[in-house]
């Protein structure tokens, strides 16, 4: 009798059986038994089988299947392509067999689920995602994967450069998703959170939330849902600090400005010189957060910090009233600069944050560096001008300068710091080198309003010199270039009989006169007791009625004798000159009194630079 053969099907024939709709679930569930019988190692017919099961419900048959699916075929694609499906459908929390299915492997099967999809994931992003909802929904697993999950997005991270920027998915996975639950277990990570590890992780999450409360983009800041930075940079690092029990600042987390203040002074005026890592970084976060939030009030006010010409009140006001007449020439008039309650905190942002810098530069300088760089703190343009600010308040000069070329990208902040030197130098060389500086690059000419400076002052309790905030305007600045020239000479007025000096500062005077009022008065005096006034040309640089009075009156009442006309001819002051000079100064009102005196200054630069520095150095 012959033998009749029939060829194998294949595993594909039997699949489709279940499509025929002829036969019945029985028959088809037959007809899978035997495809396995004959391909047993075929995983499309053990998915096959395993969905029978799912259509007819049999939840125990489902799972006994899928776990041997998971173990014999773990890298099939198919398998794969429906894992996916069945997290995704376990994350919309959606009633079905499958998640039933599911709940019914072992804890480790379950997990095997989500292990399965991230290993054949080469996105590390979706890869640490799929980590991720496994851990939630087994927080038992976190333990076990957190820290090796941290330690890929840290790694893919670093590979890819500085092109991501520390604001980007993978930080914001890491520190928004990854972090909290690792520090919801931390006592369980005490081998593995090792103070170096902790140290990399509490800087990963300063570099992240720095940059999110810095960031001025309203796009990164919607999109990143960036609500309170600062405070959510302080409460990580309290959690960091309770797995090592490092020391935190009292109410380090508190909102209150002045509280906080006499919190870091107890610091800074404490005798210990060995601060722990806590202390370290509360006082690193607070330098940054605070300074961040003066720059960012300074610049809202267009204010420089430079070192005051005036005595320091005895009192800090925070509040200013005109102080112009209605009788005042409208062109005088300046109004005040308003300043806020929130302004107010200028002060109190400032110290805190000098205070923290002076003190970790002091005691722990190689880390304040090592962390800094590791940040790319000199790349922030806030930190960089809070050093040049804490440098004009140190008077560090070389200081000064590193931060000035830190700044260098920045024009509008280049020509900041050199302001802040310029208004700051002391010495008659340095001082006359530094009015050239700013007198030839002055900021133009505006039709807003001019403001008087507010009365906020600093006193450096080291140096005891005192410190004022200067309005960055052309007119400001012009002030203080004018008054840097007083200063020079002022102490010898009263002594002086030169009368080109006294002529120069009549000059000067006009800037501003109301500013200059005693000391107008001083040179008046010293006027005085000069008898013979020699100046040739002054009449032409006079455009202030009140500086035209005071010249009347040494004429007419004092019996000065007065050689300040351009006329040659003219050996004395009278009524004539006066009506010329009126004229001039009807002629030149379309021009203020203090462009006339920025045009003097200039045009007479090296009699000006002559004169003065001989006699500053005679006086010294």
């Amino acid at each position: 009798m012959e033998v009749v053969r029939f060829a194998t099907p294949y595993p594909e024939w039997f699949i489709d059986k279940l499509r025929d709709k002829n036969l019945s679930d029985t028959q088809q569930q037959i007809w899978l038994l035997c495809g396995l019988h004959i391909h047993p190692k075929h995983c499309a017919l053990h998915l096959a089988l395993y969905q029978w099961y799912l259509k007819n419900s049999s939840v125990a048959a489902a799972a006994e299947e899928l776990s041997k699916i998971l173990k014999e075929f773990p890298d099939d694609e198919e398998l794969l392509r429906y894992l996916t499906d069945l997290i995704a459908l376990v994350n919309s929390q959606t009633a079905s067999v499958e998640v039933e299915v599911l709940k019914s492997l072992t804890l480790a099967e379950q997990q095997s689920v989500y292990l399965t999809v991230a290993t054949s994931q080469t996105d590390k992003l979706a890869c640490t995602s799929t980590v991720l909802q496994m851990m939630r929904a087994y927080p038992s697993s976190i333990a076990q994967h957190a820290i090796s999950a941290a330690k890929v997005l840290i790694k893919y991270e670093q590979q890819q450069g500085t092109k991501l920027g520390s604001i980007n998915p993978l930080r914001r996975m890491l520190i928004l998703e990854l972090m909290p639950l690792i520090l919801s277990k931390g006592t369980e990570f005490l081998d593995t959170l090792t103070e170096t590890v902790v140290t990399l992780f509490v800087q990963l999450v300063a570099h992240y939330y720095i940059e999110c409360a810095t960031v001025t983009d309203p796009a990164i800041k919607e999109e990143y849902k960036i609500t309170d930075p600062w405070t959510d940079l302080k409460e990580s690092l309290v959690k960091f600090a309770n797995l090592h029990n490092w020391k935190i600042l009292p109410d380090f987390q508190s909102s209150n400005v002045a509280v906080l203040l006499g919190h870091v002074c107890d610091v800074v005026n404490a005798s210990s010189s060995s601060p722990d890592a806590g202390t370290f970084y509360c006082l690193l976060f607070l330098l940054f957060e605070y300074s961040f939030k003066y720059i960012k009030m300074v610049d809202s006010y267009s204010l420089i910090l430079v070192k005051s010409t005036e005595e320091t009140p005895n009192q800090t006001k925070t509040e200013t009233e005109t102080t112009s007449s209605e009788d005042e020439p409208v062109r005088k008039r300046r109004r005040t600069l308003s300043i806020t309650e929130s302004c107010s905190n200028i002060l109190n942002y400032f110290t805190i944050a000098e205070k923290c810098y002076r003190y970790l530069r002091s005691n722990m300088c190689k880390q304040l560096s090592s962390v800094s760089e590791e940040l790319n703190a000199t790349t922030w343009r806030w930190y960089s001008l809070f050093l040049a600010d804490v440098a004009v308040y140190n008077s560090d000069e070389d200081l000064a300068n590193i931060q000035q070329n830190h700044s260098a990208n920045f024009t509008t902040d280049e020509l900041r710091v050199m302001t802040q030197q310029a208004l700051g130098s002391s010495g008659p060389t340095n001082t006359l080198k530094s009015v050239w500086t700013l007198l030839d690059n002055l900021p133009p000419s505006s039709d807003t309003p001019s403001y008087h400076t507010p009365d906020l002052f600093l006193c450096h309790p080291l140096t005891g010199h005192s410190f004022s905030f200067v309005l960055n305007s052309r007119s400001q600045l012009c002030l203080h270039v004018c008054r840097a020239l007083v200063t020079m000479v002022q102490s010898r007025i009263p002594k002086t009989r030169q009368s080109d000096i006294l002529a120069l500062l009549l000059i000067i005077y006009q800037y501003d006169v109301e500013v200059f009022r005693e000391e107008l008065a001083r040179t008046v005096e010293a006027v005085k007791s000069v008898k013979t006034f020699k100046y040739k040309g002054l009449l032409g640089h006079v455009t202030e009625v009140v500086l035209l009075e005071e010249l009347l009156y040494l004429a007419t009442h004092c019996d000065v004798r007065l050689d300040i006309s351009s006329d040659v001819s003219k050996k004395r002051f009278n009524k004539d000159d006066v009506i010329n000079s009126i004229r001039a100064h009807v002629q030149h009102c379309k021009d203020s009194s203090e462009e006339n005196v920025i045009r003097f200054l200039l045009d007479h630069r090296d009699i000006i630079e002559t004169r003065f520095s001989q006699y500053a150095f005679a006086s010294t």
